[in-house]
């Protein structure tokens, strides 16, 4: 849905469910979703992303200005306007999950085209080259949490302003002020130690 970290860090946690496995390093353009201060030595990366790779244990890096990794980066996303994307422009779409649908087709042919210029096509030299290289991914993805302080309403709910929906709570917590943990896919509600709520 957009470039913030929340976002970013779901789009790489995709890639490495795709992949299905961990690489050394993720190399990432100066996105500030990623890098705070880009710097040749030592750049300053988000203190989320230091969270997903201390989980993941990998490496963070940051892709130089003049680095020649950058021509086969831009190539590659040439390759995906040219092969996912603009085969699908004259269509019209009513939900991200509609568009994904279609894209993953678009990749399934991308993936069994055979190169042009050597032989063989991209899931063969993932297997002899890639494959051998990453390691297998923990049994849970990493899980971006928020949380916000809120005061349980007359009405028996806590108000989530960033996502600005309401969540319920029982009637006895009325008036108290709770701690919410939210992520992409759940929110609990915590009155103290004690959590009072979990909705989806």
């Amino acid at each position: 849905p957009s470039q913030c970290t929340a976002d970013f860090v779901h789009g790489i946690n995709e890639a490495l469910r795709f992949f299905d496995g961990l690489p050394k390093v993720i190399l990432s353009d100066n996105l500030k979703a990623f890098v705070i201060r880009a710097d040749h030595y030592e750049p300053d990366f988000n203190d989320v992303c230091f969270q997903l790779a201390n989980h993941y244990q990998f490496d963070l890096q940051q892709l130089e200005l003049q680095s020649k990794d950058k021509a086969s980066v831009e190539g590659a996303v040439r390759i995906a306007y040219g092969r996912l994307y603009a085969p699908l422009r004259n269509h019209t779409f009513y939900s991200i999950d509609e568009t994904n649908i279609a894209l993953s087709r678009q990749l399934e042919e991308l993936q069994d085209r055979p190169f042009q210029k050597r032989p063989g096509c991209r899931p063969e030299i993932l297997q002899a080259y890639e494959l051998p290289e990453i390691r297998p991914l923990p049994s849970w993805p990493f899980l971006l949490k928020s949380t916000v302080q809120a005061k349980v309403q007359r009405n028996d709910h806590v108000y989530l302003g960033k996502r600005k929906n309401y969540s319920s709570v029982p009637f006895q917590c009325v008036g108290d002020t709770a701690a919410v943990v939210y992520s992409r896919s759940t929110v609990e509600v915590f009155i103290g130690p004690d959590r009072v709520a979990t909705h989806a």
